[in-house]
């Protein structure tokens, strides 16, 4: 039997699995309550997608994993992800048991956004808070007409939560909590998600960073196991990617946006990272 909105309450969000739940989309809003049966892009391996809008994901059972910015993020039953707007985001693998529970955030106040990925795993009791606030907005947005401006309180007021829940628990953001080294490596890393596309050399990060190539080189390895080459290579394949699935530009045209010296040379590189020629991953994802 369909539970009524109006009764929909907190504990029934938690039984996700239920076939009676409705996901709700809107231009302002998307709600997946229920990711059964959801065939969305959000779901789609090795294919990295900017995201328009921040998200709040939830992770109700199984395991799934997300390649945000450059940066992987293993996510279990329990674990909650706060992504910002215009993060780029790659499903890089789930459990077959994998579900999970989302909502937009647009338009929030500057005290409810978020620069950087933010992620926590919640006890019982701060699962059940969450599913309250989840239960409320399901209820305000499924109303024949509803006040938009409270919808983004609500959402404000969430997101606010949970930050804070992060903050206590896992001092995210606490940057005295990192060492010298880890802070360069942070920096680094923002920087290749900015330029990376196309600022191609070392020495690029290294002046932006006032160290030396050599000094910014081995704080990465030493930090990250993998070398300055190595995330500056991520970021032109993601571009890559980027394009290929989501525009029409020749194959030629991405390789002189992306500063590779010619076509033939973006495919051999391309193939080298990912196995794949570009036009075979553009018509795989076709």
């Amino acid at each position: 039997m369909a539970i009524e909105i109006e009764h929909f309450t907190a504990a029934d969000f938690d039984a996700y699995n239920k076939d009676t739940y409705q996901n709700y989309i809107s231009p302002d809003l998307a709600f997946i309550v229920n990711t059964k049966g959801l065939s969305s892009e959000f779901f789609r391996l090795n294919c990295p997608l900017e995201l328009a809008e921040g998200r709040l994901v939830r992770i109700v059972s199984g395991e799934v994993t997300y390649i945000i910015n450059m940066q992987r993020y293993h996510l279990h039953a329990f674990d909650v992800i706060i992504i910002p707007e215009g993060a780029v985001l790659e499903v890089a693998g789930f459990s077959d048991d994998h579900a999970l529970q989302a909502v937009t955030l647009k338009h929030l106040p500057a005290d409810a956004t978020v620069n950087e990925p933010q992620m926590l795993s919640l006890d019982n009791h701060d699962w059940q808070r969450l599913s309250t606030y989840l239960s409320v907005l399901y209820q305000t947005v499924h109303q024949p007409s509803f006040d938009r401006q409270s919808v983004r309180y609500l959402l404000a007021a969430m997101v606010r939560d949970m930050l804070f829940l992060a903050s206590v628990r896992q001092h995210v953001g606490d940057r005295s909590n990192m060492n010298r080294r880890e802070q360069v490596f942070n920096r680094f890393i923002r920087l290749v998600n900015e330029h990376g596309a196309t600022e191609h050399r070392i020495a690029f990060y290294a002046d932006a960073l006032c160290i030396s190539p050599n000094h910014l080189s081995n704080i990465v390895k030493d930090t990250s196991g993998h070398t300055t080459a190595y995330w500056i290579d991520q970021a032109v394949v993601r571009q890559a990617k980027l394009l290929l699935a989501h525009s029409d530009k020749m194959i030629y045209e991405i390789a002189d946006e992306l500063k590779m010296k010619n076509a033939s040379f973006f495919g051999k590189f391309f193939k080298r990272q990912t196995g794949l020629t570009p036009g075979e991953y553009r018509n795989k994802k076709e």
